[in-house]
């Protein structure tokens, strides 16, 4: 029923369900979520405000996501926020306030929420946050000049595995959360990462 070409983002499978960001001309980015026997029915769970990139994360009953926002008064000063919400109770909560938090995803047992930092000298880190009050527990620097993309969680939830950029190219790097250890997995190329 939209006559505008829609594009779905980042389809997760969870409880039964997929899960995607639609995005099109005609309407405000919205999380949908639809049974994969049937997917031409598709139910909207809510809608999200603007993001530098599409993203969003499901796990079991929690989907957390980045916004961009910009100061009301100072229209130069832009930051993110991380914002949570519960499907089973349907609240949504704004974690983080005048943040510059990107790409957020949840461990496993849903104690975690990761993301990637990058505060205004440009330098990254790996921050790690309360996913109730959105207090930051602990933070993992990264080497100067290197940025990661896309987080994802291992099956324990002890690390993570990124898509890595630097003046070398990409690769991607494993990151353990207990001794911030980190491990190149490829050898740096050009190619694009995704």
């Amino acid at each position: 029923d939209d006559k505008y070409p829609t594009d779905y983002f980042l389809p997760q499978l969870e409880n039964h369900r997929v899960y995607a960001l639609q995005e099109n001309n005609q309407r405000t980015p919205r999380i949908i979520k639809f049974n994969p026997n049937s997917p031409g029915k598709t139910e909207e769970v809510m809608k999200i405000g603007a993001q530098i990139m599409p993203y969003f994360h499901i796990k079991n009953h929690l989907i957390t996501w980045d916004e961009y926002r910009k100061d009301a008064r100072f229209s130069k000063h832009t930051y993110n926020v991380i914002n949570i919400y519960n499907t089973l109770t349907g609240v949504k909560k704004t974690l983080t306030k005048d943040s510059r938090f990107y790409t957020p995803i949840l461990s496993n047992d849903i104690s975690k929420l990761v993301c990637v930092e990058v505060n205004l000298d440009n330098e990254s880190s790996l921050a790690i946050l309360d996913p109730n009050s959105g207090n930051k527990i602990d933070s993992i620097a990264l080497p100067s000049n290197m940025h990661i993309q896309q987080p994802y969680f291992n099956e324990n939830s002890n690390k993570i595995v990124a898509i890595s950029v630097d003046q070398r190219g990409t690769n991607l790097i494993e990151i353990d959360l207990e001794t911030k250890a980190m491990k190149e997995l490829l050898s740096w190329s050009n190619l694009q990462l995704e």
